[in-house]
């Protein structure tokens, strides 16, 4: 799950049983709020910084970006460089647009948009000279990603459709000007991601073989040849690349099309970016490898792609620089050419660096720089002058307040294994015996990463400790922690890992073991349901945002898109739908008897990931033995809460819910003009 980010009161109705413990056993205050910073309003550090997503157009002369403003919701806006004023493209009053980019041609834009939260993206192009757009996939239930782009072929984009079969993928051509969209490559039944040559020519892909779990690279000579089967990789050796039913090992062509850029999880535990003869598969040298992590994954959102973190020449698509990340994001240089451009761009800003995009002819630079504690900013770097350029972007209101820095910890597990964390406390107070929230991430292969989190420094400026545990099957680890995560959710060593990390807080000094609190989204949402049931006296309170409460039922109910994967889920989680014992010893919905922690849940009614009935089945169970829990359903959301009115209201609800049984600070809950709420 990403994270996401309100206005006359609705009467919270508590349960009986709630509100007897919070009149009985009230929890030991904080230490003087006046130590703490101001308190940064909640619509403040929902909103993050005032523009996001920010792109140079192909030719270098104008900036576009995402923003709200007083009459819409998240739209494209777009000025040019030194001159002008910014003006609105889109007119999107619905849910907003999060999802856009440049088109090759800088004529247009594209950007994506569902039906209230369904997933099923449309691919919509707009005019930047006249606002008027397009649905250039107007297929109803079909759902759009992969979106591939080159300067080669301006006026076309690649796009993977389930049009023809809801389970697979194809991948067509679409052209900007006249809509036109044909097939150019039809999907056999198990590729997942698809990757063009220099002429923008669909010849390589990624597959995964069900019932084997083998993750294969495949490729052809030219449109019009035959696919082989080029890197065979057997599932205990494949990363876990991207989303569920998506992800590239394949960073692109070499210059000339013989060879291939891959990431290679075979003969070492960590992978490696290493070129391999497009004919024969055979390797031809490794170009880049970090014996702590994994070649780091760039996720794409507004092309709906995972791909390795790679940066190629845009002329000859060579290689020039590899991402992998440890602590932070750390650039492995190649080629000696950009080697002062880099070492120039680290020496002004020591944030995660980030090339978003470069103009045509590559003498100017878009580069991103992003902090855990403080604001991002973007620079326009000259290459011939070796100068970047702070662009001032307007004053975000959030750089007025004091963020909390993060921290990376190791703790060391029960059994031996270093358990990666990251720690964020409170400013301003001592860090001692405070209320602390653990924060396990979702997917759950996934992993947390130093940048803003507006969860994070959201309850660190209430006066909570957060701790983050990279628990064992997050990914960027090597494959041997990503493996040692098979099997071990539930009640298995996930948990036990998360127990830990609470733990060694405790034992540390710097948390107070009764006041711990466990809060996560997706597979963190899960995490925190297996925390409150199989290890229900260690907790004060919990909230579950869009988590499973049954791994049965929720592979029973994944999208038809994510079943040619289903098998790696499978492996990783056990066969709930077929081991009834097994089910049983994963699920949290059936030890709801044991909780003893007040519940806070919120789910989005069009979630196609983790269907409603997990929320209702959970609920159903408590409230069957009349435990404490409050539940809220937004109707107009999936598995993202997009609309900040429904933010505003689901954490002015949390930071209610956690003042009441942890004792920390919190700007008061009131009803949000425009949120969906349903309180269940």
């Amino acid at each position: 799950m990403t994270r996401s980010t309100p206005r006359r009161p609705a009467i919270l109705t508590l349960p009986v049983s709630l509100v007897f413990l919070a009149a009985f056993t009230l929890p030991a205050p904080l230490p003087a709020s006046a130590e703490l910073p101001p308190l940064i309003p909640r619509e403040v550090m929902l909103s993050g910084w005032d523009l996001g997503e920010l792109e140079l157009s192909p030719d270098g002369t104008r900036l576009a970006w995402l923003t709200a403003d007083d009459q819409y919701p998240s739209n494209i806006w777009m000025t040019t460089i030194g001159s002008g004023e910014p003006r609105r493209i889109t007119s999107n009053k619905t849910q907003g647009i999060y999802d856009y980019r440049w088109a090759p041609d800088g004529r247009h834009f594209f950007y994506l948009e569902d039906e209230a939260g369904d997933e099923n993206w449309h691919v919509h192009i707009v005019e930047v000279a006249t606002g008027t757009s397009r649905d250039l996939t107007p297929f109803a239930g079909v759902r759009a990603q992969d979106i591939l782009t080159s300067p080669a072929r301006p006026n076309e984009i690649l796009v993977a459709l389930n049009k023809r079969d809801p389970k697979i993928n194809d991948i067509y051509r679409v052209n900007l000007d006249t809509g036109a969209i044909t097939l150019e490559a039809e999907n056999p039944g198990d590729v997942i991601s698809w990757i063009t040559d220099e002429r923008f020519v669909i010849r390589a892909c990624t597959a995964f073989t069900g019932q084997e779990a083998r993750t294969v690279i495949r490729v052809r000579d030219d449109s019009a040849s035959p696919w082989r089967d080029l890197v065979s990789i057997p599932f205990e050796d494949a990363p876990f690349a991207g989303q569920a039913n998506g992800g590239s090992l394949i960073a692109g062509f070499a210059p000339g099309g013989k060879s291939l850029y891959i990431v290679e999880p075979r003969f070492s535990d960590k992978t490696r970016l290493v070129e391999i003869d497009a004919t024969s598969g055979e390797p031809i040298r490794e170009i880049a490898a970090d014996p702590r992590v994994d070649v780091e994954t760039a996720v794409d959102a507004g092309l709906r792609s995972f791909r390795p973190m790679v940066v190629t020449d845009p002329a000859t698509g060579a290689v020039q620089a590899v991402g992998f990340y440890n602590e932070r994001l750390e650039w492995h240089v190649v080629d000696p050419a950009v080697q002062a451009d880099f070492d120039s761009l680290a020496a002004k800003d020591d944030g995660n660096l980030y090339l978003i995009n470069r103009s045509k002819g590559d003498s100017l630079w878009f580069v991103h720089a992003t902090r855990a504690d403080g604001p991002e900013s973007y620079y326009l770097y000259d290459r011939p002058a070796r100068k970047a350029r702070k662009l001032q972007l307007g004053s975000s209101r959030l750089a007025d307040f004091t963020l909390a820095p993060m921290t990376y910890v190791s703790i060391k597990s029960r059994d031996g294994l270093d358990i990666p964390a990251y720690l964020t406390l409170p400013v301003g107070i001592e860090p001692r015996n405070l209320p602390l929230v653990v924060v396990p991430h979702g997917g759950p292969w996934f992993r947390d990463r130093w940048d803003f989190d507006p969860w994070v420094q959201l309850l660190a400026n209430r006066g909570y400790a957060v701790i983050q545990p990279q628990y064992r099957g997050s990914t960027g680890y090597g494959k041997a922690y990503l493996n040692a995560g098979n099997k071990e959710f539930g009640n298995g060593a996930v948990l036990a890992d998360i127990v830990d990390a609470a733990n060694w807080a405790v034992e540390s000094g710097l948390a107070d073991r009764d006041r711990l609190a466990i809060m996560g989204g997706s597979g963190g949402g899960y995490a925190a349901l297996c925390a409150i049931t199989f290890k229900p006296d260690m907790w004060r309170c919990a909230v579950n945002v869009v988590g499973p409460s049954s791994v049965k039922t929720l592979l029973e109910s994944i999208p038809e898109y994510w079943k040619p994967v289903k098998q790696r889920w499978v492996n990783r989680l056990g066969d709930a739908e077929h081991d009834p014992e097994w089910e049983r010893q994963v699920s949290p919905v059936h030890h709801a008897g044991n909780i003893q922690a007040p519940l806070l849940m919120a789910y989005g009614l069009n979630d196609p990931r983790v269907h409603i009935r997990e929320a209702e089945q959970m609920a159903s169970a408590m409230r069957a033995r009349e435990l404490p829990l409050e539940f809220v359903v937004y109707p107009d959301e999936g598995h993202m809460f997009v609309r900040i009115e429904n933010n505003m209201d689901f954490f002015g609800r949390v930071e209610e819910f956690l003042a009441r049984h942890l004792g920390g600070r919190k700007e008061p809950w009131k009803s949000v003009p425009g949120s969906s709420v349903e309180v269940r």
